[in-house]
């Protein structure tokens, strides 16, 4: 996901406030669900992309919408989006927040390819082996991806494992595309 500067603002904006009230977990919650109603609503996203639209038709709208079923901290945030006219980063800002709460834990994502669905078995070991090597907790995102035949590939963070089979074909093609006895008779 590409993250403007404007999201990150906000999303470290709204992380530090929570911290500071100690309703990090709450406003994490929060922020998903509003993200998630934005997001899945096409009238709610054309409704506050809207520039038509006076503000505080839109505020008044947030309010009545969320009044009820997110903190007063985040209600207040996504006003202060409405009176900006920054609603369109919701998502953005979301993702980001997440991110500042991940990196507070000690939590990692590991982005995990398998050729069928991992058993559970293997998936605690894998949990419980990245969480040793990382020294944090881990999260796994899992994605079947039949074209690798055999195998996982990991990626956490900039760093990749690929113990998928397809590689090991790959590699033993490559290697065995060169002919080294040929011009040496």
């Amino acid at each position: 996901m590409n993250i403007s500067k404007v999201s990150r603002r906000y999303a470290k904006a709204l992380f530090y406030g929570a911290l500071e009230v100690q309703s990090l977990e709450q406003v994490k919650q929060d922020i998903q669900l509003a993200a998630l109603t934005y997001t899945n609503s096409r009238e709610l996203k054309a409704f506050l992309k809207n520039p038509a639209i006076h503000n505080n038709l839109k505020k008044s709208s947030l309010k009545a919408i969320f009044e009820n079923r997110i903190s007063e901290i985040t209600l207040n945030f996504l006003i202060i989006l409405a009176n900006r006219k920054r609603e369109p980063f919701l998502a953005e800002i979301a993702y980001e927040f997440v991110e500042y709460y991940k990196e507070s834990k000690n939590i990692k994502t590991a982005h995990i390819s398998s050729a069928t669905e991992l058993r559970d078995d293997l998936r605690k070991a894998l949990q419980e082996h990245l969480s040793q090597q990382f020294h944090a907790q881990i999260e796994l995102e899992e994605r079947v991806d039949e074209r690798l035949i055999g195998g996982i590939i990991v990626k956490i963070g900039d760093r990749e494992v690929d113990l998928s089979l397809s590689r090991q074909i790959r590699m033993l093609s490559r290697n065995y595309s060169e002919n080294i006895y040929e011009g040496k008779i």
